[in-house]
């Protein structure tokens, strides 16, 4: 440190942000360095081994605490961001407070009685089964003994398929695609297959012995192939008969019969193999695991479950060591009403587990509820104590004292609140400021008006035959409507009238821009047509690709009486014939300005030209006029316009120019004017 700076006695100066402030500036900072520097100095053999282990140790919880405090820090952050808001506050309190207790007590109930019922439903499945198996296996022994009586022991084969088919009678009808087949012993010890299951997808043939398993007969589902049976298959005989009849009911017709006697519905969704180490399950699609759905036979909702029953496998592929048995899972649908028409008692070990679970999960709810109810207290009166305080200061500032301020009481949307209310009381100067502030740009905006009105021609036309009066009323203090008269020679006269798209200063500048430019262009062509194609080379090179104009252009020649037009897109020139015709339209095609950058507005454009008789009316105007719209959202039209004209067309132009805006100001009935208005009325004298 300097010398100086000592005998001043002057602080020495801050650390710099980041890792060396950390590690020199904060406790655990310090404490990381020590312990840094205890590990690194253990190499070098300054201290006992003992010593170095401790110090692993002192990192370890180190990192362990920091972890925690990160932790802690992180998610007071997340609360105060969660909590910001007093919606939020109030949302989660409704929440903890009524909606969730609710909805977990519900939860549970629904839970408990879906695992219940589930259980049920499988017992169900498998004493149907059972049933189903003890049947098949009680038809395999009698047609066992009927073939045991014969003389010879060792029937014909016509004899044995009589036999077979008459012990299958019963079943038959009940168990569609139910079959048998007889096996008899070789000398060679296997066994001759005598008739044939039908729908067994693995048929054992001659000279195959029967499964291992099949030495004390059976009763239960079997596995033959890729496919499931319930099978019975007879027992030995005392009297020494050597063969055998096994019964296959297809698992399709088991399951059927099933959903006849209990209502369950029942199908084969899954499958496993039976390979040493593995098992492999066959997914069921999306639409199989849906927990809820409608079941086919009414509009009632049924629930899944699945039901894992034991199984045989026909022939097993030789391992060389034994291997599981094949799992049967068969995906139930039940309802409530299936189980209550078939009672039955759950006996296995996991409803024990089951009703334990539901314990667990009736301790967890009500701890939540405890949880819930004491956060949406303290919530609630964070809020309230809150308001209050607003509550308190806002009474202040009625009686005048702009200067109380509110205690901040929680960095949330309250806090920021009480913040806003003192910023509030200590801001009303620069209110006062603003709003000066605002009637002087309305002033500049006022200004801005005069001048784009003066931009618009001033005084009578002067050319002998024609009497011209014009209107524009902007709908903002500066609008884009544009019309203008410019004498060409002793004998010509070029009107036009505009609309640029928008409204505004934006608007106003592009008017500003097309008086220039059609003062210059009126010298050049003579022809309109000529004359709006040049304009829209020029005004579509730089505009805006938003921006556009319409606008109608008009060329009078009083000594060959007539008056040659065209139209970039604006409204029809609505022409009243001296002779008592009505009113027609003056509408030749043409696109709007700066719209179009490519060859089609040439092409399109056309111009059209007119004979002018002494009497005649022309009105060119602005969509301001046709568009007024009243409450009722109707819009006052051209017609109406044709209407007016019609009516009062023998009036002076200045009278009629004010007769059609009475017109259409009483049509609005006190609506606001969304548009520029602007027109030109032209009468032939």
């Amino acid at each position: 440190m300097d010398t100086k700076q000592l005998a001043s006695g002057s602080p020495p100066p801050p650390l710099r942000a980041g890792p060396l402030r950390f590690l020199l500036g904060t406790k655990m900072g310090l404490l990381l360095l020590a312990l840094l520097v205890l590990r690194f100095v253990r190499p070098w053999g300054l201290l006992p081994e003992a010593i170095d282990r401790w110090v692993d140790i002192g990192l370890v919880i180190y990192a362990i605490g920091y972890a925690i405090v990160f932790a802690i820090r992180g998610l007071s952050t997340l609360r105060s961001r969660l909590l910001w808001r007093i919606r939020r506050k109030l949302i989660i309190s409704y929440l903890l407070i009524g909606l969730l207790p609710t909805v977990l007590i519900l939860f549970f109930f629904l839970l408990s009685a879906y695992l219940v019922f589930g259980q049920v439903s499988a017992y169900i499945l498998s004493a149907s089964l059972a049933k189903t198996g003890s049947a098949a296996a009680r038809a395999a022994d009698l047609a066992t003994a009927d073939l045991s009586r014969s003389e010879t022991g060792q029937a014909a084969v016509a004899e044995i398929e009589r036999i077979l088919s008459k012990r299958l009678e019963p079943l038959t009808p009940l168990y569609p695609g139910t079959s048998a087949a007889y096996f008899g012993r070789q000398g060679s010890g296997a066994y001759t297959l005598v008739g044939k299951a039908s729908d067994l997808a693995v048929s054992p043939q001659n000279g195959e012995r029967l499964p291992e398993w099949a030495s004390q007969g059976y009763q239960g589902l079997l596995l033959m192939g890729d496919q499931y049976f319930v099978a019975g298959l007879s027992q030995p005989q005392p009297n020494g008969t050597d063969f055998r009849v096994l019964v296959t009911i297809p698992m399709e017709s088991a399951l059927r019969r099933v959903e006849e006697e209990t209502g369950l519905e029942a199908q084969e969704v899954l499958s496993s193999t039976g390979d040493p180490g593995t098992i492999s399950v066959d997914v069921p699609s999306p639409s199989d695991l849906d927990l809820l759905t409608a079941s086919p036979n009414d509009s009632s909702f049924s629930l899944r479950w699945a039901a894992l029953v034991e199984t045989r496998q026909w022939h097993k592929e030789p391992t060389g060591e034994s291997s599981p048995e094949p799992l049967g899972i068969i995906l139930l649908r039940f309802s409530l009403s299936d189980i209550y028409r078939v009672v039955a008692t759950n006996t296995l070990q996991l409803g024990r587990a089951i009703l334990v679970l539901l314990g667990i999960l009736a301790a967890l709810f009500l701890a939540i509820e405890v949880l819930a109810v004491f956060v949406g207290l303290v919530l609630a009166r964070s809020i309230t104590g809150s308001i209050h305080a607003l509550s308190q200061a806002t009474d202040q500032v009625r009686k005048g004292d702009f200067g109380h301020k509110v205690r901040v009481r929680s960095p949330d949307q309250l806090g920021e609140l009480a913040g806003s209310f003192n910023l509030m009381t200590a801001s009303i100067q620069d209110l006062l400021k603003q709003s000066a502030e605002k009637e002087r740009l309305e002033e500049e905006l006022r200004i801005a008006r005069k001048i784009q009105m003066s931009l618009l021609p001033k005084g009578e036309v002067e050319l002998p035959g024609l009497t011209v009066a014009a209107l524009c009323l902007p709908a903002t203090e500066v609008g884009g409507d544009y019309y203008d008269f410019i004498s060409l020679d002793d004998k010509r006269l070029a009107l036009l009238i505009a609309d640029v798209s928008g409204k505004g200063t934006s608007a106003a500048l592009y008017m500003a821009e097309l008086k220039g430019l059609i003062l210059s262009l009126s010298r050049i062509y003579q022809s309109p047509r000529q004359l709006l194609i040049d304009a829209n080379k020029i005004l579509g090179a730089h505009m805006d690709s938003r921006s556009f104009i319409t606008m109608s252009y008009a060329v009078i020649d009083t000594g060959m009486r007539t008056m040659t037009y065209a139209r970039a897109g604006h409204n029809p020139i609505l022409h009243l014939s001296r002779h008592g015709q009505g009113t027609r339209a003056l509408a030749p095609d043409g696109l709007a300005l700066a719209l179009d950058r490519s060859g089609r507005f040439e092409q399109i454009l056309a111009e059209e030209s007119v004979t002018l008789e002494p009497g005649d009316l022309f009105l060119f105007f602005t969509d301001g006029l046709s568009e007024a719209m009243n409450p009722h959202a109707d819009l006052f039209g051209e017609s109406r316009l044709r209407e007016v004209l019609e009516r009062h067309g023998e009036l002076p132009l200045l009278d009629l120019r004010e007769r059609i805006i009475d017109e259409i100001f009483t049509f609005m009935e006190g609506e606001d004017q969304h548009d520029d208005m602007t027109m030109v009325l032209l009468r032939v004298t």
